[in-house]
């Protein structure tokens, strides 16, 4: 309840187990545009991207002020997030993706 926004500020990061943890609490998520972080955070939708080749300082305290100030896109933004875990990361969906990979594997 203390946390109001996650800031992931990689170089290079595949897909950070923090991001889904946020997001289970509602807590938007703004982060550098690296690795795999795109595959599930769609920027403006539920969380912000960053470009890495460009003043990244500037542009994270652009979307903090943004959020701080504009407190009903931020709720809408924190629902997105939410809603946006449910389908990528829940029991289901996890246990379908392991088992696909270990059948493949067990194909070999």
């Amino acid at each position: 309840k203390n946390l109001y926004l996650l800031l992931v500020v990689s170089q290079r990061e595949g897909i950070p187990l923090v991001i889904p943890e946020a997001w289970a609490w509602g807590v938007p998520v703004i982060s550098t545009d690296v690795g795999a972080i795109r595959e599930i955070i769609q920027d403006g939708v539920n969380g912000y991207l960053v470009d890495p080749n460009t003043n990244v300082v500037d542009q994270f305290v652009a979307k903090i002020e943004y959020l701080l100030t504009h407190e009903k896109d931020y709720k809408i933004l924190s629902n997105k997030s939410r809603e946006s875990l449910i389908p990528k990361f829940s029991i289901e969906t996890m246990h379908l993706r392991y088992q696909d990979v270990f059948e493949k594997l067990a194909a070999r």
